[in-house]
């Protein structure tokens, strides 16, 4: 067995740990929502009127007088698909010792789901802050202004902590979300002392969402932007539950999957890996039951938590095992991966066992299937895990024309061409839609992953080439290297994970681009050809790319050097993204599979889908057209002031 070490990405990053401003600016509605309403949860907002809202502290005026200016500029400025409901509390009583009873009670729908704009412009400005903080109250009514289903929101807005407990505010919350599992509670604290902020951030995590501080009228609009026009999870689960035992003599019994249509079928489940401290480790366990002759594979992804910035010193690894009934290890092929110092993507990796029989540790009965996770960093979140199962089939060697590749990554011609309009994305891979060859328009936020899916045949390769535009700073000053990145991952319709090479001479980074403050940047990347015959590599970083078919891609927004949701959003970027299958279509082999030794079914490897020409060959690429002028960056502008410099190590660690 080999270890090995390499730099990811490949070269060392300049770091910077210290921040001495927020993010304050005037961000307006980003045109990729308008396009698609879809976009947009149907959101009920709740604008804080009780009594300590007249604190003259925002900016030179009432805080009441910021958050008024700051809602009449988000409905004046949403998009007019969008579906919004009005609610307040505190307006209709005061907030004496004899007035709490009917205090509590206070909360008031100004106007309902889908209601008039200028109406709810009007309602606002009319508000009178005179009570108390019914925030539970406020939150049970909201959830019932939204519609059955479909991505839904709460964004509360205050600036202290409940006066009307019981129930607990933080208890509501987390019953809304076990409620209905598409609805997400934002919260934006508006100068906030210690105590409220810890609630208030308790509101937003247990109802799934994120919260953020506002101190004016120009940062509270900001961020009422920002929670009302995207649903900022990060990364949505998806999966059959699989109930994971902490060890292997509590494991629970599951099914793996194999193929169906001539398409591999795995079983996809997902699970929770629970938060783990610097010394420590955290596995959950299943038992798989397999035969003579059968040979079970397993891919996983452990997602970054949606809140992340740097943490210098700091590691995290995740594992997959294949234990036979012997308690012996009974794993061909696998691929462990780590990260150091940024949890900037997601933690991919497999494991193959090897054909039943055919090594003495790997006998049938009952496998043990278990993920392990390890390392501090991002260790206090509980994080989901989503992993793929199957029963992995054998190439008939008299029809299997698949051999592992000798090539090595070319340059082509793959350019971001004109946009065919908005990219196909979802937040998580269960709901990655397909994306076919061509260029599109992106927007993302920090800490938010975009999921799609490419078509690669037998033999084709996964390319994407990158255009990003300037940051567009208020300080000018700032230095140039702020460590902002777009970082992607590719992965097999397994889940196990295709590595990714630059193409460009000048792209030094094979699996990000860096986002610059003062010129357009642009990368591209390649996998090497998807082939069955993939499996059989000595290179983990090869042979996890065996199965052809739809290869799920994972695009990150990271800001290495603060925390992307620490009090305060930093502002959506926008670029371009051209993608496609390239290369020739090969024939791909036929598959059998075989039980106790004996032959039974016979399927045939899905090929793929794509016809896109040669690129290797100096073709044109899937008719993609040379680079259009580069658009506009819109939303505003940021200032930062950064301090110290540091080198920032990410690796990753594989074995096979």
């Amino acid at each position: 067995m080999v270890t090995s070490l390499r730099r990811y990405p490949t070269r060392t990053l300049a770091a910077v740990v210290s921040i001495a401003g927020v993010l304050l600016a005037v961000l307006t509605v980003p045109q990729a929502v308008a396009q698609n309403s879809s976009d947009s949860p149907s959101t009920s907002v709740i604008i804080d009127a009780s009594g300590s809202m007249l604190a003259p502290d925002a900016g030179g005026q009432t805080r009441m007088d910021a958050a008024k200016q700051a809602t009449e500029g988000l409905l004046n400025d949403l998009p007019k698909e969008q579906r919004l409901s009005l609610l307040t509390y505190g307006t209709q009583t005061g907030s004496g010792d004899e007035e709490k009873a009917a205090g509590c009670q206070d909360v008031t729908t100004l106007v309902p789901m889908g209601g008039n704009r200028a109406e709810m412009v009007s309602k606002v400005k009319g508000l009178n802050p005179r009570g108390y903080t019914p925030i539970g109250k406020s939150l049970q009514q909201a959830e019932k202004e939204l519609p059955g289903q479909g991505a839904r929101q709460i964004v509360l807005v205050s600036d202290g902590i409940d006066t009307c407990a019981p129930p607990p505010v933080c208890e509501v919350a987390k019953q809304i979300r076990e409620r209905g599992v598409d609805i997400v509670i934002n919260v934006i604290g508006l100068n906030v002392d210690d105590q409220a902020r810890s609630e208030l951030q308790c509101v937003a995590k247990e109802g799934g969402g994120s919260y953020a501080d506002a101190k004016d009228a120009a940062s509270l609009k900001e961020q009422l932007v920002l929670k009302s026009t995207r649903n900022l999870q990060g990364y949505k689960s998806g999966g059959e539950q699989a109930h994971g035992a902490p060890t292997a003599a509590e494991a629970r019994p599951i099914e793996a999957g194999g193929m169906k249509d001539g398409k591999p079928d795995p079983k996809h489940y997902q699970d929770v890996m629970p938060a783990v401290k610097s010394d420590s480790k955290q596995e959950l366990h299943w038992k798989v039951k397999l035969e003579e002759g059968e040979r079970l594979g397993i891919g996983y992804i452990l997602p970054p938590p949606p809140v992340a910035g740097n943490s210098l010193g700091s590691v995290a690894f995740m594992d997959a095992k294949i234990t036979g009934a012997k308690d012996l290890p009974c794993m061909d092929k696998y691929k462990q991966q780590g990260i150091a110092n940024e949890f900037s993507h997601p933690l991919e990796g497999f494991a193959l066992s090897y054909v039943v029989g055919e090594n003495p540790s790997c006998g049938p009965g009952d496998y043990d299937i278990s993920l392990e996770r390890s390392g501090g960093l991002g260790g206090n979140h509980d994080l989901p895990v989503e992993f793929m199962l199957w029963k992995v089939p054998k190439a008939d060697g008299a029809t299997s024309t698949s051999a592992p590749p000798t090539d090595t990554p070319k340059p082509t011609n793959l350019e971001v061409g004109t946009s065919a309009g908005k990219l196909p994305s979802a937040l998580g891979p269960s709901e990655a839609p397909v994306a076919k060859p061509g260029t599109y328009d992106a927007e993302i936020v920090p800490g938010e992953m975009l999921w799609f899916k490419v078509p690669v045949a037998e033999g084709q390769r996964l390319q994407m080439s990158f255009d990003v535009p300037p940051i567009d700073l208020e300080n000018k000053d700032v230095i140039e290297g702020i460590g902002r990145r777009i970082e992607w991952s590719v992965m097999g319709p397994t889940f196990y994970p295709v590595d990714t090479n630059a193409v460009k001479e000048n792209d030094s980074n094979d699996h990000g681009v860096d986002v610059n403050d003062r010129k357009a940047v642009t990368a591209s990347t390649t996998t090497l050809p998807v082939r069955w015959g993939n499996m059989n590599s000595s290179d983990s970083d090869v042979s996890g790319g065996f199965v052809s078919g739809e290869q799920y891609v994972a695009l990150r927004y990271n800001t290495l050097f603060r925390k992307a949701d620490e009090h305060t959003q930093s502002l959506p970027i926008k670029f371009r993204i051209a993608v496609s299958a390239t290369g020739k279509a090969e024939k791909a082999p036929t598959l059998t599979y075989r039980n106790n030794g004996q032959q039974s079914t016979t399927t045939s490897a899905a090929a793929g889908t794509s016809t896109t020409n040669n690129a290797d060959s100096g073709n044109d690429a899937g008719g993609i057209r040379p680079t259009a002028t580069m658009f506009a960056l819109g939303g505003g502008a940021v200032g930062l002031v950064a301090l110290l410099l540091v080198g920032v190590l990410l690796i990753t660690r594989k074995r096979r």
